[in-house]
């Protein structure tokens, strides 16, 4: 109910929206209007009650009587939608000379999602999972072979172990383009040689988030507390957050945000997954057909428990699925997809020139920093 008076606010229809700026990255404005992309957040969060509360705290300090019109959507009687929405606007002071932003504490808002949900996506010369080699598996039976892979990858975050896991949770092919895969021999496991493409081993949530603690507080405000700071770094190299993909099929979910996977659980509460079409125009010829199919996950007979017949390996996570397609829908919607491809273009062009602009763990620490700082001079002020 809150978000219809925050979308009339943020984009209405019978006046401009505010005038908040570009978003920003390190003081670097971009081409992303802020207005624009608050209000696609909101609209495609799965659970938008933290977001609502934080639009409002940041309403509330606008001088007058902004405060009183934003507490009358707490009153027993409902406001007119777009009579709220111009009151509200009504109480925003001019732009100020110099400044792009009538509200600057909202535009923090913004940059402080499109860093931390937008920007943190990308793996801009950042870090990657770990490509080590993996431990012999001991001489025991196919189910603690598994239970030791399960624990090198998500323990030791071990890039060859959860790809291992996830080639016997699913059948040898693509979900999505149908190429059959080629696969590792592994006598243990009941795995042999065969010809195909090589798999390439995919992270529904990325794994570049894994030690981004500023993004893991944005994700659970994005969803409303589904997914926490603690599901993240507990299963963001596990197969509940993992597939393997054909390399173009790869890249276009990575890094073009193309396409994404919704979980659907039908009405005997079986989970059942689906290639959404994302970004049009962004898909080759091998996956632009193969939108809106049923994806399978966990059908190989070697995920099977020989004694129940129960699965072994943890299918998606719904949550994951979900939460990833909502914020590839708020990227494009919100214009936010063209500057990260922007962003990744320069970034590219940078590491083959030799001064690259990577996004590494001092970019983390020095974006939290200034949005500490951000934060800190609103309350302030």
């Amino acid at each position: 109910m809150t978000s219809q008076y925050l979308y009339a606010f943020l984009q209405p229809g019978e006046h401009p929206p505010p005038l908040l700026g570009n978003a920003s990255r390190l003081g670097m404005r971009t081409s992303l209007d802020a207005s624009r992309f608050l209000y696609h957040l909101l609209f495609y969060s799965p659970n938008p009650w933290k977001l609502e509360q934080e639009y409002l705290e940041e309403l509330r300090k606008i001088s007058g009587s902004a405060s009183q019109i934003v507490d009358e959507l707490s009153a027993p009687e409902s406001p007119d939608v777009d009579d709220w929405a111009r009151r509200v606007s009504s109480c925003l002071p001019p732009l100020a000379h110099g400044a792009t932003s009538v509200l600057p504490s909202l535009t923090d808002l913004a940059n402080q999602y499109f860093n931390h949900v937008g920007l943190a996506l990308l793996n801009l010369s950042g870090k990657k999972t770990p490509d080590v080699s993996l431990h012999s598996a001991p001489d025991t039976d196919r189910v603690n072979a598994i239970k030791v892979l399960l624990r090198e990858a998500k323990e030791h975050t071990r890039k060859p172990a959860l790809k291992l896991i996830v080639q016997l949770r699913d059948i040898p092919t693509c979900p999505i383009t149908g190429f059959e895969f080629r696969q590792s021999e592994h006598k243990k496991l009941g795995m042999f040689s065969q010809m195909g493409v090589g798999p390439e081993l995919a992270h529904i949530i990325p794994f570049s988030l894994h030690s981004k603690t500023q993004a893991h507080v944005a994700l659970e405000a994005f969803t409303g507390g589904t997914i926490t700071a603690e599901n993240v770094v507990g299963f963001i190299n596990a197969p509940e957050n993992a597939l393997l993909l054909q390399h173009d099929a790869h890249q276009e979910y990575d890094n073009l945000f193309s396409w994404g996977i919704e979980a659907v659980s039908d009405s005997d509460g079986i989970v059942r997954y689906y290639s959404r079409l994302v970004r049009p125009g962004y898909l080759s010829g091998l996956t632009k057909d193969q939108m809106d199919k049923e994806l399978f996950f966990g059908t190989n007979i070697l995920n099977k428990h020989p004694d129940s017949l129960d699965n072994l390996i943890g299918t998606p996570d719904p949550r994951f699925c979900n939460t990833m397609l909502a914020i590839m829908r708020v990227l494009h919607a919100s214009g936010t997809a063209d500057v990260l491809d922007e962003l990744r273009e320069d970034d590219e062009h940078s590491r083959e020139s030799g001064s690259g602009m990577g996004i590494s763990n001092t970019f983390d620490d020095l974006l939290a920093v200034k949005l500490d700082l951000a934060s800190m001079s609103s309350r302030v002020s």
